[in-house]
């Protein structure tokens, strides 16, 4: 009996984390949305989401 109380527990925890993880993913593609129309805007103030090596030319 404890350890179905105990799964039920654990799956009410997995469906938790599971919506934060989409609301933070959410939250995600909507600071990318609006970073995207910001550089469509002004090229110049576009700050890369993520800078890679292609990035750093300075020596």
């Amino acid at each position: 009996m404890k350890s179905a109380i105990n799964g039920e527990k654990s799956a009410i925890n997995g469906e938790k984390s599971a919506i934060i993880n989409e609301k933070s993913a959410i939250k995600f593609i909507k600071s990318a949305i609006i970073l995207k129309k910001s550089a469509n805007q002004d090229p110049e103030a576009a700050v890369p989401l993520f800078p890679g090596p292609q990035q750093s030319h300075s020596k």
